[in-house]
């Protein structure tokens, strides 16, 4: 009895025991399953991928949902074993691109797998390179950008080419790349050539790429002072002139052109060289004027030094100077003679050595004759140097001269010159005592204006006791004398000169002896003196017009300095250096801008500078200019909107504006030919108020843009404002996924008519405006709205929209409800699934009858034979017509026996 009641007490204490194992269990369940999924991270457009979800240590069935990234349900796979990974396969899209997870549900528990972000890549197509200018042409020290386009592409890695090599760090000097473009500042002709580029993109080790066409980038050259010179020749009765105009670099094609007297009388375009002739008449004796090279490109426009075009013809005096040259142990080795003609432009020259004139080359042959004089002539034969003097060379010296032109003309000849070589002493007509060296001219090479500059002038060789008279001049201007110095046995002269701008130029020290004619006079080489002017009060002339502007007009700006001569000049646009390009032509203190743009717009400045040496530089910065260039006006569009006055008054709200423009821009308002309202603002809108009458034509409307040098027009649209009106149509398409379930649905609602239509989903009477977890509004059109859905749990239930006017809620238009439910769309209509079974019941029946009916026409027609037998007999008969018994009647047996064992072995392989 005791135990019996023992028993009734322990067995309720065991209820809450088990009771809290059970939610242990279940607790320790929940927590395990953990479900992970996998898949790629990247993948191309329009290719396949798989993502698998699997939870492991799971020995219940588990069902598997793949989620988006915004909750959206994109697929289920149900009742997989724990072990069994789930497989999502996925067509790639632009709309797949974003973050998924997984949701495992097993035994009651729910638990959510890790993120994967996919990434969706375009591959590249349409590769082509553009460039910045367009066609990519530009003068050296400007800047070419080109651009590797594509028209589809994402997640792209350029790689450039330069004449088909790829642009590596060790071409970085040259180029500097950045994303898509290549980037090449102060080009060189070292630029120049083919350029190419490849767009590509890496998958998983999938490399799909797009490469462009080649794209010719041209680098020209500026191009040089053009240069001058002038010759004459003799090709008939009367002379012909030939200029030639050229330029020692630059790029081809440049327009040359003779001005004589500043006036064109030839052009010719350059195509191949960077040179041209021109024939001009030429009178002896008569001064034809004075002519000068033009060379034109497309950026510059140079011109030469002036020449004048005249041809003097040889006369006057002719006079031979002699200048000894001695080693420095003073041991005499060569003599110098130079042959001077007083006047002619085209001299030519000959030497006669004791009355026989010389060859112009040496032609020795020792086995016949003595060796002849040793000498060279250079300088067109006007210099006769004699490389060898001894006895041999001694002798009387003369030149002549004569009109290289004319072959007939008469020449003029110098006095004789004697050349004696005696021991180690050579003498002239005078004794070396009485022989002027030629003098040494030295001094510095450019001076300031207004500074005092100091020359030297030295004699290496002078007669004794002699007092000589050194003059400093410049060269061609002996009648006014510069500095002048006495010098008794050799000491050095000293010409300090306060320097002016005429002192520029050749300067040459003459020495002679005072009072004795005997002696000739010397000078010595001229020596070039640049004289500079330190720049100040730099000042730019807008020399085009106005400092304001409409865009389209051409800029010309002068700087002009007070000082002239050896100026270079630097021009700044809002403190940056402005460069030459296709439509700025810079060229020394000019600076032209055709077909401006506001981007032309700010302070211009001017730098004139000279240099004095390499650390000294005069500078001097003109005062900034402000130069505005306005924007035009662009086409304005026009658009209204309905505003309500009260319960029976509306309004038309205008409103014009204008894309592009520097204002004040003036507005104008026309309804037809009659103008309706005007306004000038200090912005590119405007708008208008007018009265507006519903459901009435009240005119068509244009706007009129002015901001002050021409007027732009916008297109026409009628004024007349229709109310919302029935019926409200609304219907749907979808997209079937992977499974052929529906995944997406698209409504659309449209109100029969209605100028300003405002549209409004509801989902179970709830409001749906602007984007959720899984639905999208698109209101784009005015005369649609469109409802974007992702068919899941919670887009579950009954939809309809409504259309009212948006400027007044008083009349709301419903459409049609309709219920929408994941598993009814995915449901197969009754209709559909008994036409399909009963098709193939039907096929299914008639094979059947028709088997049967085969059956019994052949048992009739052959009766118990079966076509086995049939084939048999025939194979038997076929047998023995072929083989001829009758031969072989001594082994019948033996052959019939043979036989039949064959044909019994084949008979039961058939029957088998």
């Amino acid at each position: 009895m005791r135990s019996t009641v023992m028993k009734r007490v322990q067995t309720p204490n065991l209820l809450p025991i088990l009771a809290l194992a059970s939610f242990f269990i279940r607790l320790g369940g929940s927590i395990s399953i953990r479900p992970v999924l996998t898949g790629p991270v990247m993948a191309y457009l329009g290719s396949r991928v798989a993502l698998r979800c699997i939870a492991p240590n799971s020995s219940l069935s588990v069902t598997y949902e793949l989620m988006g990234g915004d909750g959206v349900l994109m697929a289920t796979v149900a009742d997989l074993k724990g072990e069994q990974p789930a497989s999502f396969y996925l067509k790639v899209t632009v709309a797949l691109e974003g973050s998924y997870r997984c949701r495992a549900t097993t035994g009651g528990s729910t638990a959510v797998s890790n993120s994967i972000k996919l990434t969706v890549v375009t591959p590249a197509s349409n590769t082509r390179v553009t460039s910045e200018p367009y066609p990519p042409v530009a003068y050296e020290g400007s800047c070419i950008e080109l651009s590797c386009s594509t028209t589809k592409g994402s997640h792209l890695s350029y790689t450039w080419f330069f004449n088909r090599k790829e642009v590596t760090s060790s071409t970085s000097p040259l180029f500097h790349h950045t994303g898509n473009k290549l980037v090449m500042g102060k080009v060189t002709p070292e630029h120049a050539g083919y350029y190419s580029c490849m767009a590509w993109s890496n998958v998983q080790d999938t490399r799909r790429f797009s490469s462009s066409f080649e794209v010719k980038v041209t680098v020209k050259v500026y191009v040089s002072k053009p240069r001058i010179s002038f010759s004459i020749s003799n090709l008939g009765a009367s002379p012909s002139g030939n200029v030639t105009c050229w330029s020692t670099r630059g790029s081809p094609p440049v327009n040359i052109s003779l001005l004589l007297d500043d006036k064109e009388v030839g052009s010719v375009t350059a195509t191949e060289s960077l040179a041209a002739w021109f024939s001009v008449a030429v009178v002896p004796g008569l001064d034809m004027g004075t002519v000068r090279c033009r060379v034109n490109t497309e950026v510059q426009k140079l011109m030469s030094e002036p020449l004048t075009l005249e041809v003097v013809p040889v006369g006057g005096d002719v006079k031979v100077e002699v200048e000894y040259l001695y080693r420095a142990d003073s041991k005499l080795t060569a003599a110098r003679l130079s042959c001077g003609v007083s006047r002619g432009t085209f001299p030519e020259y000959s030497w006669l050595l004791n009355d026989s004139v010389l060859p112009p080359e040496t032609h020795r042959d020792s086995h016949i004759q003595p060796d002849p004089p040793q000498y060279a002539l250079t300088d067109h034969r006007r210099i006769l140097v004699l490389t060898k003097v001894g006895p041999e060379e001694s002798g009387y010296y003369r030149c002549r001269a004569r009109d290289s032109y004319n072959d007939s003309g008469h020449w003029v000849e110098s006095e004789a010159v004697q050349i004696q070589v005696t021991g180690l002493f050579c003498c002239s007509k005078e004794s070396s005592q009485s022989v002027l060296g030629r003098p040494e001219l030295m001094g510095p090479s450019v001076a300031l204006v207004k500074s005092i500059a100091y020359f030297h002038c030295k004699l290496e060789i002078y007669p004794k006791n002699v007092t000589i008279l050194l003059q400093l001049f410049k060269e061609g201007d002996r009648g006014k004398v510069l500095g002048f110095y006495t010098s008794l046995n050799g000491e050095v002269a000293n010409f300090p000169i306060v320097v002016q701008p005429n002192h520029e130029g050749n300067l040459e020290c003459v020495a002679k002896a005072q009072n004795n004619s005997d002696i000739e006079p010397t000078v010595s080489y001229t020596q070039y003196l640049k004289v500079l002017e330190p720049v100040n009060e730099a000042e730019i002339v807008v020399s085009s017009g106005p400092e304001e502007f409409f865009e389209g007009k051409t800029l010309d700006l002068y700087c002009k300095p007070h000082a002239r001569n050896h100026v270079s000049y630097t021009w700044l646009l809002n403190g940056r250096l402005v460069s030459p390009s296709r439509l700025r032509y810079v060229v020394d203190n000019h600076l032209s801008i055709n077909r401006t743009t506001s981007e032309d717009s700010g302070s211009y400045m001017c730098i004139a500078s000279n240099h004095f040496s390499e650390t000294d530089v005069f500078s001097s910065n003109s005062s900034e200019v402000v130069i505005t260039v306005k924007d035009l006006v662009s086409i304005p569009d026009i658009s209204f909107t309905v505003l309500k006055e009260d319960s029976h008054n509306y309004s038309a709200v205008v409103a014009c504006q204008t894309a592009k423009g520097s204002p004040p821009v003036t507005f104008s308002l026309y309804n037809r030919t009659e103008l309706v309202a005007n306004t000038t603002v200090d912005d590119r809108n405007a708008t208008f108020k007018l009265p507006l009458v519903l459901d009435r034509p009240m005119g068509w409307l244009q706007c009129q843009a002015n901001n002050g040098d021409r007027i732009e027009y916008s297109q026409w649209i009628p004024l007349e404002v229709v109310p919302v009106g029935g019926p409200v149509t609304m219907h749907y398409d979808y997209d079937i996924g992977e499974n052929y379930a529906v995944i997406d649905l698209r409504f659309y609602c449209k109100a029969a008519k209605g100028s300003f239509p405002r549209y409004q989903w509801f989902l179970n009477k709830t409001l749906l405006h602007g984007r959720g977890s899984f639905y999208y509004v698109v209101n784009q059109d005015p005369g649609e709205s469109r409802l974007l859905l992702s068919v899941g749990r919670s887009s579950t239930g009954t939809y309809h929209c409504e259309v009212s006017d948006s400027f007044d809620n008083a009349t709301t238009i419903s459409s049609k409800r309709l219920y929408i439910d994941k598993e009814v769309l995915n449901r197969l209509p009754v209709l559909v699934v008994a036409v399909v079974f009963g098709c193939f019941t039907a096929l299914v029946v008639l094979v059947s009858i028709g088997c049967c009916i085969g059956v019994i026409y052949r048992r009739r027609q052959y009766g118990e034979k079966t076509p086995l037998s049939f084939e048999m007999e025939g194979m038997m008969t076929a047998y023995e017509d072929v083989l001829d018994l009758s031969e072989y009647n001594e082994d019948t047996d033996v052959l019939n026996t043979a036989s039949g064992a064959e044909f019994d072995q084949e008979s039961e392989a058939s029957v088998d």
